[in-house]
């Protein structure tokens, strides 16, 4: 889709334009996850990512600093987004990688979080866990401080605190083998769509999941 034409969107980051839709659109969908790349599977409205973003976010600030890298590895796209806004809402800096299924997979984990400075690692429920991590690699387990964002509370969203985030400082970093197979991190900042213009879907190995308007 081109956006090229969209008007200015008057926040300087995610978690305001989420906080913003959230309070006034609720029940307007956020994200529209496609079965195959093409099937409205299932929806995420803003209240609902607001909501999962806050309680997932006091789940992180507990137990990290503004700032802080934290590994995501995750399997399904739905467990992933609220993960990853989570991340915003707390202030530390998500470091995406894909969910291992083999020994290379897990040495190539290794290498981001040792490469990324990544002091914890987040996962789902669904998929790749922190089961499958410690009977993987557990040097790595003990290593990082683990969590599984499923385990936060549903009342842990009134702990959350909004942190004071610098628009320009990172807010992900992603990696790609490159041509030589050694991990290279890409850092992206949290500025809105209408502000960077990034793709608005975002691929997964079990689908993908739409941005919706």
């Amino acid at each position: 889709m081109d956006h090229r034409s969209d008007p200015p969107i008057p926040f300087p980051t995610l978690v305001e334009l989420v906080r913003e839709r959230a309070e006034r659109h609720p029940r307007r969908r956020a994200f529209t996850f496609l079965r195959g790349g093409e099937t409205a599977d299932a929806h995420l409205t803003y209240g609902a990512l607001d909501a999962e973003a806050r309680r997932i976010g006091a789940l992180l600030q507990r137990h990290f600093e503004p700032g802080d890298r934290v590994v995501l590895a995750y399997s399904l796209g739905r467990e992933f987004i609220p993960a990853f806004f989570g991340c915003l809402y707390a202030g530390v800096v998500a470091v995406l990688a894909p969910p291992p299924s083999g020994t290379a997979e897990i040495a190539r984990l290794r290498r981001i979080a040792a490469e990324s400075g990544a002091i914890g690692l987040c996962t789902g429920s669904a998929g790749f866990n922190l089961g499958h991590l410690g009977l993987a690699s557990p040097g790595l387990q003990r290593r990082l401080r683990c969590l599984a964002t499923t385990d936060a509370g549903s009342a842990a969203g009134a702990e959350w605190v909004d942190p004071t985030v610098d628009c320009d400082a990172p807010a992900f970093l992603q990696y790609t083998s490159g041509a030589t197979g050694v991990p290279r991190a890409v850092s992206t900042v949290a500025q809105p769509p209408g502000a960077s213009q990034p793709s608005r879907r975002n691929r997964s190995s079990t689908g993908t999941a739409k941005l919706d308007s």
